[in-house]
């Protein structure tokens, strides 16, 4: 049995479906284990040994779900190939199955963690139970995330999906070896905009289409990408305001177009600040917290108000491609 198939099959035998009601989602770091992720209350931490490696883990039971993540690190020796490190997931992947005599359902997928780092995604029944799963290689490290569910349907709901898209790694660089070079995240293919009539444009993640909205009794027109992750999307309108107004007064308005975009997608306010464009036009940058993740920038020129968002998963609004739009918002002349 390899070293991925025995943390797997440790793990599934310490966590199981019969834990308390779930908590709400928090986010938990992990100093040593050099990761971010959320978890529907504090995870329980153990650690053991198996095949010669350490195993440490952190798990979470509720009542019809059992949230886990594991990490532990391989002995890849420096020359191994690319491709022979890629060939350890489906290895793990097997060897899991096997090792809680479990059916695969036949979904595994290749799948990267930042674009970067190579993991694999499968899934299947075990002891009654189903189970969906990941894996990624970073460096010399194995981590695999585990979600156990006593229908299949959990697997993939909201806080599934939540659980998979929040996980990062930082610090990935410490686990090369020396000397060995670090993937990088290819660029994101985008989609620009240029709006005349808005007089602004844009780099989408998606190929985006034309929409207007009203929003608080304001009219909105504006061009959005959706996704299965998320939402990309500028939207302006021309307010009857008089120009001229003093700070304060901008800075009321301001206020209450944020609020008013936090409260259409039903997001309370988890950070603010003050930000300006082009000659010091002012505007605001803040996130939402919600069922999903709102994060965006929102600017008065003159009677115009624009609304800069990304709106989705945590994974998604603080990944590169939302990054990469909000910092390519921009003015274009009359």
């Amino acid at each position: 049995m390899t070293r991925c198939a025995v943390l797997f099959a440790l793990v599934f035998a310490l966590v199981a479906t019969t834990g308390c009601q779930q908590k709400p989602f928090t986010e938990f770091n992990s100093p040593d284990g050099k990761f971010k992720a959320i978890f529907p209350g504090e995870p329980k931490i153990t650690s053991t040994a198996g095949a010669g490696v350490t195993i440490k883990m952190y798990a979470v039971e509720s009542w019809s779900k059992s949230y886990m993540l594991a990490w532990s690190d391989v002995p890849i020796p420096e020359w191994e190939s690319e491709g022979k490190t890629k060939s350890r997931l489906f290895d793990a992947r097997d060897g899991a199955i096997a090792a809680v005599k479990g059916k695969s359902s036949g979904t595994t997928k290749v799948i990267h963690l930042e674009d970067r780092f190579p993991g694999v995604e499968f899934g299947g029944t075990a002891e009654g139970k189903y189970l969906r799963a990941r894996a990624y290689i970073v460096g010399r490290r194995m981590y695999q995330l585990l979600v156990i569910a006593r229908s299949q349907e959990e697997l993939t709901s909201t806080e599934a999906e939540d659980f998979f898209a929040a996980f990062q790694v930082f610090d990935a660089e410490s686990l090369f070896p020396p000397g060995k070079p670090v993937p990088t995240a290819p660029e994101p293919e985008m989609f620009p905009v240029e709006s005349n009539v808005g007089r602004f444009q844009a780099n989408y993640p998606l190929r985006p289409t034309r929409f207007t909205r009203t929003v608080g009794g304001v009219h909105f027109t504006g061009y959005a990408s959706e996704s299965p992750n998320g939402s990309c999307s500028v939207a302006y309108a021309d307010l009857p305001i008089p120009g001229g107004e003093p700070p304060e007064k901008i800075r009321e308005r301001l206020d209450t177009a944020r609020n008013s975009a936090l409260a259409e997608v039903k997001d309370t306010l988890a950070a603010n600040k003050e930000v300006t464009i082009g000659s010091g036009r002012p505007g605001q940058e803040f996130t939402g917290t919600g069922e999903k993740h709102l994060r965006g920038r929102i600017y008065l020129i003159g009677a115009r108000l624009y609304q800069v968002t990304t709106h989705g998963t945590e994974a998604f609004v603080t990944s590169k491609e939302a990054t990469t739009f909000l910092d390519s918002f921009q003015l274009i002349a009359k």
